[in-house]
């Protein structure tokens, strides 16, 4: 009797995962009636391309390439236009919240160990839904769409600026797409980790540079309000100035909570990670 109930807290302590994720083994033990099929997590150190082989430091490095980005550069031209009050709130709220949507992420996976990205997330929350799966789907991939937009307009801004506007926006778009193809060849996260210690590198420099050269000059070249210093003297606000326009506010609130806007790559760095 002792023995049933033992086997029965056991079987029911096994997690329910999709049989697309699953592989099962058979044991019998040294009595007739008892035979227990068990069912994991498989592992994919076998086949042709493994996944699960990514060292916890580089995880952290496409972490730290993850959020050391562009956005950070941003912040300043949100706190312009938002005021310094609403800006820090906005700050601290993204923060809190996706901090606690990570731990919630978290927590899930670890009841649900075959979860391996936001698709098999939102499958499992919401009672094993394929029209969730499926909704989840689209929106990861609009989501991926617009940000490769974002980047190809950034990159070929950034082209622009460099070269003085030596050649055609259109061009350098391709340019930058290019660049993109390129660099999304490798299939894991192993091998793009070298790329996110690159990046995060150069960025940490840009940023570090943009602030030096905010600090020594006396006012900046042009901005949104024109040409300094004719413009007059630059300044900040409690509160979003009079004229601020709502797509102004809501690209500055964007700007904000992209910076933060990665939990749902936690997922895929998880899966891949070797630990």
């Amino acid at each position: 009797m002792m023995l049933r109930s033992t086997m029965y807290l056991a079987m029911e302590s096994l997690p329910l995962t999709p049989s697309r994720h699953l592989s099962t083994r058979v044991i019998t033990l040294p009595y007739p009636i008892l035979t227990l099929k068990l069912t994991s997590p498989p592992t994919d150190h076998a086949h042709e391309i493994s996944l699960r082989t990514m060292s916890w430091q580089k995880c952290a490095w496409l972490l730290c390439g993850d959020q050391v980005c562009l956005a950070i550069m941003a912040q300043s031209w949100s706190l312009s236009v938002l005021g310094w009050v609403p800006g820090i709130i906005t700050m601290l709220v993204s923060g809190v919240l996706f901090y606690i949507t990570s731990l919630t992420m978290h927590s899930f996976i670890m009841k649900n160990p075959s979860i391996r990205d936001i698709c098999d997330f939102g499958y499992f929350a919401f009672g094993k839904s394929r029209v969730a799966y499926h909704f989840t789907g689209f929106m990861l991939l609009a989501n991926n769409i617009l940000l490769i937009g974002f980047h190809v307009l950034t990159g070929a801004k950034v082209l622009n600026t460099l070269s003085d506007h030596s050649m055609c926006t259109v061009i350098f778009s391709v340019i930058v797409t290019i660049m993109g193809v390129v660099m999304s060849i490798p299939r894991t996260l192993k091998h793009v980790s070298f790329m996110s210690m690159f990046s995060a590198a150069c960025m940490g420099i840009a940023i570090l540079l943009f602030l030096v050269f905010a600090g020594i000059e006396d006012a900046p070249g042009y901005g949104y309000n024109g040409t300094y210093p004719k413009a007059g003297a630059v300044k900040t606000y409690a509160f979003p100035p009079a004229g601020t326009t709502w797509v102004a506010c809501m690209n500055a609130v964007l700007n904000i909570t992209f910076l933060w806007g990665m939990a749902n790559t936690l997922l895929l760095l998880i899966s891949q990670t070797n630990c």
